[in-house]
């Protein structure tokens, strides 16, 4: 006797493969009508043997991140916790940890190995074989949790040691870490004063890498900090040896000033060029003249100095060739000074509208003025006119300073007296003639 769809249903209600069974059967509108309204088709389809994957379940912690992971630097490796969904007429789903050998064991599909790859390379080499078993069907592979790795540091820091990180942390994350206060520290104010010394001598700049594969990698962290390429602060990865330098004397630096965002002086690092310069500085200030700079260079015996016209702008935009830098260059960026200020005049007494007037500086004329207030009113009297221009700053400190300057001299009695009042009257303004 054939059981009745509801019987099946209420039997198989995680099941996807009796879903499509029903359908082919034409029995489903009957077995709809059981289940509640608010269920619909994709919600059945979700109810399947192969459960989505619970991160918080995996046993890795959640680490914070600056920025989602880079699927072209992020290198896959074992303990990585991947999601790999293959979407078709009949979804499948497997949560998939990397082996300690770094393969992945894909069930009906078998071992894929994934040794050094990167995640974009991992994701389409998984798509590319799993696709050929699945035909017709999307394949997408997903980082559900990073694995945890263990690296060493050496070199200008508070604590050399080993540390274990999460695979989304960067070099500047290890640093930071080696250079926190160790557990039961309890002389704070020698930690403070070794945090001093550490900020002001590692290198930032020539910080390097040694791989388990021999790869020597170099982290520049002022070129992160100014264009936030991972390149420059890579992902640490298990077995990472990081060695963090002493800086190199800044004498044998570059700098950057005038009329950049953030003027200062960096190690110099070979390869270094003009637009490197300009990066680091964090580009141009909104008055900056990007067309117009200075690069001074040194002789070796520093007896000579070279200075060169140089077009940072036509640089930057390729117009014309990168200028290679030495130790000991500097670059000056001309600014355009600012000329507008909010120039304003204040008009009282009898006018329509009194109040505060924006002018141009030695342009707008007081008959202008007049006219914008409205013009006079009928009982101005306009011979009683009378028009004050300050002469020097209102500011109280300039004032004072001033007045001190007045009671220096040594004049008689009534040359003193007629000096101060005229140093009062000048701190009041001048009393321009007007008709």
């Amino acid at each position: 006797m054939k059981p009745k769809p509801t019987t099946l249903l209420r039997k198989h209600t995680s099941s996807a493969r009796f879903l499509a069974g029903i359908l082919a059967c034409g029995l489903f509108a009957s077995a709809q009508a059981q289940l509640p309204s608010s269920l619909s088709l994709p919600d059945i389809l979700k109810m399947r043997p192969e459960a989505r994957a619970d991160v918080s379940q995996l046993g890795v912690k959640s680490v914070a991140v600056d920025a989602p992971v880079d699927q072209h630097e992020y290198v896959v490796g074992p303990g990585d916790v991947m999601g790999l969904n293959i979407w078709s007429s009949m979804p499948v789903e497997h949560q998939l940890t990397v082996t300690p050998e770094a393969t992945l064991l894909i069930p009906n599909v078998g071992v894929v190995d994934i040794r050094d790859r990167t995640l974009a390379d991992v994701k389409k080499q998984v798509g590319m074989i799993v696709g050929r078993q699945y035909p017709n069907s999307e394949i997408t592979l997903t980082l559900l949790a990073p694995r945890r790795v263990v690296v060493q540091i050496t070199g200008d820091v508070l604590n050399e040691t080993k540390f274990e990180m999460s695979a989304l942390q960067r070099v500047d994350n290890l640093i930071a870490t080696a250079n926190t206060l160790p557990a039961g520290g309890s002389d704070l104010q020698a930690y403070i004063d070794v945090l001093h010394q550490l900020r002001a001598s590692p290198s930032l700049r020539n910080i390097i890498i040694q791989r388990r594969n021999g790869e020597r990698v170099r982290v520049d962290l002022v070129k992160y900090q100014a264009t936030g390429e991972g390149k420059f602060n890579p992902y640490l990865r298990e077995g990472d040896q990081v060695f963090v330098p002493t800086k190199r004397d800044m004498t044998f630096g570059i700098g950057v000033s005038g009329a950049v965002r953030k003027m200062g002086s960096f190690e110099y690092v070979p390869g270094d060029s003009l637009s490197d310069l300009i990066a680091m500085g964090f580009g141009f200030k909104a008055t900056a003249d990007s067309q117009h700079a200075v690069l001074t260079r040194l002789s070796p015996d520093a007896s000579r100095k070279e200075t060169v016209l140089v077009n940072p702008a036509a640089i930057r935009a390729g117009k014309a060739p990168n200028i290679a830098l030495q130790p000991g260059d500097r670059l000056f960026v001309y600014e355009n000074p600012e000329r507008r200020e909010t120039f304003i005049v204040a008009l009282e007494g009898a006018v329509q509208q009194p109040g505060h007037y924006p002018i141009t500086l030695h342009t707008t004329k007081l008959s202008e003025v007049i006219k914008a207030a409205g013009g006079f009113t009928a009982d101005a009297n306009l011979k009683g006119a009378t028009l004050t221009r300050a002469r020097v700053s209102s500011a109280p400190e300039e004032i004072r300073r001033e007045q001190l300057l007045s009671s220096r001299a040594s004049l008689g009695v009534q040359d003193t007296s007629y000096y101060l009042a005229e140093t009062a009257l000048r701190l009041k303004g001048e009393i321009v003639t007007v008709d």
